[in-house]
Parts: C-alpha cells; sequence; structure tokens
C-alpha cells in the first residue's frame, strides 16, 4: 500500500509541476479541447490575476508532494484547484476530458485517503 502512495504523491506532484510551469513558459502547447471549455480558460486568463495564481499554487504543491512536505496541507490547498479542473472537463469537455479528471482525483484520493487517519488523530487531539 505505502508504494500506491509513494507512486501516486510523485505522479500528482509531477503532472501539477509539469503544468504549472508549462503555464507560465507554454513549452508543451494545451491539447485541443472543446469550444466550451475553450472559452472557460480565454475567460480566466482575461482575469488576469486567476491562472498566474492557480499556476503558482500548482507549482508550489507539486513541489511539496514530490518531496513530501506538508502533504496534509498540500491537499487542501490543492483540492478546490483539482475540484474545479475535474468539474469543467466533466461539464464542459465531457467526452475527452476524463483522462483528465480520472489522472487528476484518483492519485488525489489515494494520497488523501491515506492521510485521513492522520487528520482524525489531529482532531482527536483538540477535542
Amino acid at each position: 500500500m505505502e508504494w500506491i502512495v509513494l507512486f501516486s504523491r510523485i505522479l500528482l506532484g509531477t503532472q501539477l509541476l509539469f503544468w504549472g510551469l508549462n503555464g507560465f513558459f507554454h513549452f508543451y502547447p494545451l491539447p485541443k479541447q472543446s469550444e466550451k471549455l475553450e472559452r472557460f480558460i480565454q475567460t480566466i486568463v482575461e482575469v488576469g490575476f486567476i491562472m498566474p495564481f492557480v499556476k503558482v499554487t500548482e507549482i508550489i504543491g507539486g513541489l511539496f508532494l514530490i518531496f513530501d512536505l506538508y502533504v496534509l496541507v498540500t491537499l487542501f490547498l490543492l483540492g478546490p484547484i483539482i475540484f474545479v479542473i475535474c468539474i469543467a472537463q466533466y461539464r464542459l469537455n465531457f467526452q475527452k476530458g476524463w483522462t483528465v479528471i480520472l489522472g487528476l482525483s484518483l492519485p488525489y484520493l489515494v494520497i488523501f485517503f491515506s492521510k485521513v487517519n492522520l487528520l482524525t488523530a489531529f482532531l482527536d487531539q483538540q477535542y
């Protein structure tokens, strides 16, 4: 079980680091998306501050996951970002978005449920 968590942590961290850096340096072209998802992404980019914030969070979160630093806190910070990515892929890119949804949500859930015992121990200690 431990190697599954390790693999999931490194896989998710590498994905987040890659796509976060790609958001700034554009070294890999984004795959073709549906028109609705393209408009959604373009709207977020035009706002100006959302996409850089998300990309910096992805880079920092990816590094923290790869180096096994503050994993539980990192998961809580990355949770909303991963949730929005998965929901956007599901709602706006239904036929092609499943690889993104599974590639992000499965490693996230494996890591999260491996850390739930730490969370419950922390909460029991507080109350």
